[in-house]
């Protein structure tokens, strides 16, 4: 009876330095990049336009500040986390696209195709895009890598069967016609931060 007394002490005691909660961040650092130019930029351009065909590539590339609610030295567990762009334009029909974590830092008024950063060959998350409106991608598990330590750049969005047609007109940050459309990122998550941080002797002074 007493190791169970014990165990539910400190199950209770984590429940209450504990806490779920949820955020949605909204990107303003986007842009695209595409081989038609090669070396133009488009971070204020309106749209995210993705894929294109023809033997013309174009990618997104988006990037999340997560610093405002995740502090680095904090502890937490991403319960889910989804990423989402909304289709304006030129919606394909139950096609794959994929998200792709940047492996290096890139800047919005700056990020060519031809500087742009490299990404791992394998996606992070994928989704079919079909129709209008918003594409969900599951990204927990790569925003639990950021979340502990993990660099993050952002993500490229790509089709996945890249190039070929249709190209897709996503909505970007600096289009103000539709501020409530931009890329956003929905995380659940519980911080864990202060049962991490508190001593062994505090917990034992319960038993006293």
């Amino acid at each position: 009876m007493k190791v169970l007394t014990v165990f539910t002490v400190l199950f209770l005691f984590a429940v209450v330095l504990s806490y779920a909660d949820e955020v949605t961040i909204v990107t303003n650092k986007d842009s695209q990049v595409m081989t038609l130019l090669p070396g133009n930029n488009w971070g204020t351009h309106d749209y995210i336009t993705d894929n294109w065909g023809g033997g013309v590539t174009a990618r997104g590339i988006v990037e999340f500040d997560l610093t405002d609610d995740f502090d680095p030295s904090g502890y937490y567990v991403i319960n889910s986390a989804i990423m989402s762009f909304n289709v304006l334009y030129n919606p394909p029909s139950d096609e794959p696209w994929g998200v792709y974590h940047n492996l290096e830092s890139w800047e919005e008024m700056v990020v060519t195709w031809n500087n742009k950063p490299d990404i791992p060959d394998d996606a992070d998350a994928t989704t079919d895009y079909d129709g209008y409106g918003w594409q969900d991608f599951d990204v927990t598990d790569l925003v639990q890598q950021w979340v502990d330590g993990l660099e993050n750049y952002g993500i490229q969005l790509r089709a996945e069967d890249e190039p070929s047609n249709p190209y897709c007109y996503n909505i970007s940050s600096d289009n103000s016609s539709y501020p409530d459309y931009w890329p956003e990122l929905y995380i659940d998550y519980t911080d864990y931060t202060n049962i991490q941080s508190e001593s062994f002797g505090r917990i034992k002074a319960l038993f006293k």
